[in-house]
């Protein structure tokens, strides 16, 4: 238990970094979505190659999406000859709606990591991840009705103030880059950190102006208990930064394995601070893996967006 509350200790200290009031990120389930918060996640948890899709929709009632995002997902793991070291392979494709197809953007990234392992079993090493996203994002005047806006990637925004962004298309290429560790505390807790920094180069945001695209800080970290060969416990910690805004989440997640290990029942609390408590469930049968999120919106700071009601699907499939 000193491990644990080590962590816990460590965490809290992480986490009280600068707070601004910033809306929920484009994934609540952050556990399912690794490699989105970090390139150097690429493969992690990956036993060859595995498939994810994901879809998240915030509804306004009345058949109205405000805002849906699409995500799929490949990855593939290359082991070494020799050891745990592994080379790894990710793409992800990405297409959001906001305000009901008031701003479409869509991307596609291309993502490397390579986990160098420094003992026997493979539970402490370091990885470093790099990943290139194409994207574009197509802005339709004609669809508006509300200054209410919402960005990519859960950060609030306005229409910009440089009149040649009123209505367009956009095309941007931009870098990501990042690292973990991962190390044991003691025989069954184990601990990984990591930090990455998204849209490096800052494309511009605009196609005669000079407004660029802000970058991304993110920190991220977990920590797992086994319990014993079928149950575990996941104390899970991210933390986004983009220019003066940040959104901090942290959750706890219960695993056990049924049936001789053809099935897993996944339990977890997820809690988007000062914004939202979003409890979530995974079912897993054989191969196959779906979790379903739901967000309960707490914050004082409420608007046309995130007072709606919004769920995520998840669904992944291990090709193994």
């Amino acid at each position: 238990m000193r491990n644990f509350y080590t962590y816990i200790l460590v965490c809290f200290c992480f986490l009280q970094m600068n707070q601004a009031l910033a809306q929920d990120p484009i994934f609540s389930q952050v556990q399912n979505s690794a490699s989105v918060f970090n390139p150097a996640l690429t493969g992690a948890g990956v036993q060859k190659r595995v498939v994810r899709f994901k879809y998240r929709d915030a509804n306004g009632g009345k058949g109205a999406v405000l805002n849906s995002v699409a995500f799929f997902n490949m990855e593939q793991k290359i082991k070494m000859a020799s050891g745990n070291d592994y080379f790894a392979l990710g793409a992800n494709v990405l297409s959001e709606k906001i305000g009901g197809g008031l701003l479409v953007q869509n991307s596609a990234t291309l993502s490397g990591a390579y986990y160098n392992a420094m003992n026997e079993d493979g539970n402490n090493g370091l990885s470093a991840g790099l990943s290139i996203t194409y994207g574009n994002k197509m802005l339709d005047m004609a669809q508006v009705k509300t200054q209410d806006m919402f960005g990519s990637f859960g950060f609030p925004s306005t229409t910009s103030l440089d009149p040649a962004a009123a209505n367009y298309k956009m095309n941007y290429l931009y870098l990501n880059a990042g690292i973990g560790y991962n190390f044991k505390l003691g025989e069954n807790d184990l601990v990984h950190l990591g930090t990455a920094l998204f849209r490096v180069n800052r494309p511009k945001d605009s196609k005669n102006g000079n407004s660029k695209i802000d970058s991304k800080l993110v920190f991220e970290s977990k920590y797992k208990k086994l319990i014993n060969d079928d149950e575990s416990i996941e104390l899970i910690a991210n933390h986004q930064v983009i220019a003066n805004a940040s959104i901090t989440t942290v959750g706890a997640m219960y695993s056990k394995l049924l049936l001789d290990d053809a099935h897993l029942i996944e339990l977890g609390l997820l809690h988007r601070v000062n914004y939202a408590i979003i409890p979530y469930v995974g079912i897993g049968i054989n191969k196959a893996k779906f979790g379903l999120s739901y967000d309960v919106t707490m914050t004082q700071y409420k608007n046309l967006l995130n007072s709606m009601p919004t769920i995520e699907l998840t669904f992944s499939w291990d090709l193994n």
